[in-house]
C-alpha cells in the first residue's frame, strides 16, 4: 500500500544506511527534518541510534543477536510514538531487510518509511565526527 505524506499527520521516518557507512548524516538529516516539521506545526521525536544504545539498549552489545534486538525494541518505540500520533524519526543503522521489515509490520501499511542514506565511503570518512575511521582504517 502505498500511502503520500499529504495524507498523513503522523508516521514513522526510519533513516537508514550500510553498517560500513556509520557516519553517512542520518542524524543530521533527522535534526534538520525534525527542525522543518516543527515549524510547520508537527509534533516529532527522534530516536537517535546512539542515544538509544545509552539508555533503553545500554545492556546491549554489537553481536548480531544484540544488534538485531536493538532494532525490534527501537520499532517497538517508534510504534508507541506513532500509537500517540508523533511522528518518529529514527536514526539507525539496519543493514538487515528481516530487522526493518520486522519494524515495518508492527505499523500501519504506509506509515513506515524508509530512506535510504548511500554516501560514498570518502563522504563518511571526511564527516567523521566521532573519529571511528581513524581508529579502523578502512
Amino acid at each position: 500500500m502505498k500511502v503520500t505524506l499529504a495524507v498523513l499527520d503522523y508516521w514513522t521516518q526510519w533513516l537508514n544506511c550500510n553498517c560500513i557507512t556509520a557516519t553517512s548524516g542520518k542524524s543530521t538529516l533527522a535534526c534538520a527534518l525534525t527542525r522543518t516539521l516543527h515549524s510547520r506545526g508537527k509534533l516529532t521525536y527522534v530516536l537517535d541510534g546512539d542515544n538509544v544504545r545509552h539508555g533503553l539498549n545500554s545492556n546491549l552489545t554489537f553481536k548480531p543477536q544484540d544488534h538485531e534486538e536493538n532494532i525490534r525494541r527501537i520499532g517497538e518505540v517508534a510504534k508507541l510514538f506513532s500509537d500517540a500520533a508523533v511522528i518518529c524519526i529514527a536514526s539507525v543503522i539496519s543493514p538487515y531487510r528481516k530487522d526493518r521489515d520486522a519494524c515495518r509490520s508492527i505499523l500501519p501499511d504506509g506509515y513506515f518509511i524508509e530512506v535510504f542514506m548511500d554516501m560514498p565511503l570518502y563522504v563518511c570518512e571526511a564527516r567523521n565526527p566521532k573519529g571511528i575511521y581513524k581508529l579502523c582504517p578502512l
